[in-house]
C-alpha cells in the first residue's frame, strides 16, 4: 500500500515547479524508489505503515485535488507558471 501510494505521488506529483533535465530525470528516479521502498519496508513493524499510509493518502488526495484550476482560484493559489503575489512582494 505505501509502495502504491508513493508511486502514484511520483507520477502526478511534482507539477509546482519548472520542468527541465534535472525534473525530467527525478521522476523515474522517485518511481524506482518506491518499489525499492517495497522491498525495504516489508520487515517494518506494522505500527510504522498507522503512520505512513495515512501520510501518504492525505499527500495523494492534496496533489489531485490541487490539480483542479476551481480548487486552486478558491484556495488563491496562483498557476505554476505565474509569480504570486507573494513572490512580487519579496522581489
Amino acid at each position: 500500500m505505501c509502495a502504491s501510494t508513493m508511486y502514484i505521488m511520483a507520477e502526478f506529483g511534482g507539477e509546482g515547479g519548472e520542468a527541465n533535465a534535472q525534473t525530467k530525470t527525478m521522476k523515474p528516479i522517485m518511481k524506482g524508489m518506491a518499489g525499492v521502498s517495497l522491498i525495504v519496508t516489508a520487515w517494518f513493524p506494522a505500527a510504522m505503515f498507522c503512520y505512513w499510509v495515512p501520510s501518504n493518502v492525505i499527500s495523494l488526495a492534496n496533489i489531485l485535488v490541487f490539480r483542479v484550476p476551481a480548487m486552486k482560484k478558491l484556495f488563491g493559489f496562483a498557476d505554476a507558471g505565474t509569480r504570486s503575489s507573494f513572490s512580487h512582494r519579496l522581489a
